[in-house]
C-alpha cells in the first residue's frame, strides 16, 4: 500500500481514475484499445506505461466520465480527474496533452 505522505504513483492514479469512471479493467482495456493484461499489470505496479499507453488509458477514462456524467455529478467527476491529473509527473501530463491534441 502506498505511503499516504507521498503523492500517489501511476498505479494508484490509474485505479482511482478507472473506478471513478465506473470502468472495470476489461472495460478500460477495450475502450483504450490496449491488452487487458497490460492494464492489470500497470494497475498492479508491475510495469510502467509508455507515454502513448498512459495517454490512451487516461483519455478513455476521461471520455467515459464525460459520456456518463449527469447534471449533478458530472462536475464532481471531472474535478476529481483534474486533481488526479495534477498528481501525474510532468512528462505524463505533457504526453497526455500531446496525445489529446493529436487525436481530437
Amino acid at each position: 500500500m502506498a505511503d499516504k505522505s507521498q503523492a500517489p504513483g501511476f498505479p494508484e492514479i490509474l485505479h482511482r481514475s478507472r473506478t471513478l469512471a465506473g470502468l472495470t479493467q476489461k472495460d478500460l482495456a477495450a475502450q483504450a484499445q490496449v491488452p487487458y493484461a497490460q492494464v492489470r499489470r500497470l494497475e498492479g505496479g508491475d510495469t510502467s506505461p509508455t507515454a502513448e499507453i498512459e495517454a490512451k488509458l487516461l483519455r478513455a477514462i476521461l471520455a467515459r466520465v464525460i459520456e456518463t456524467a449527469g447534471p449533478s455529478d458530472g462536475d464532481r467527476g471531472l474535478l476529481e480527474l483534474v486533481r488526479l491529473y495534477r498528481q501525474l509527473p510532468t512528462e505524463g501530463r505533457s504526453a497526455l496533452r500531446e496525445f489529446l491534441r493529436a487525436t481530437t
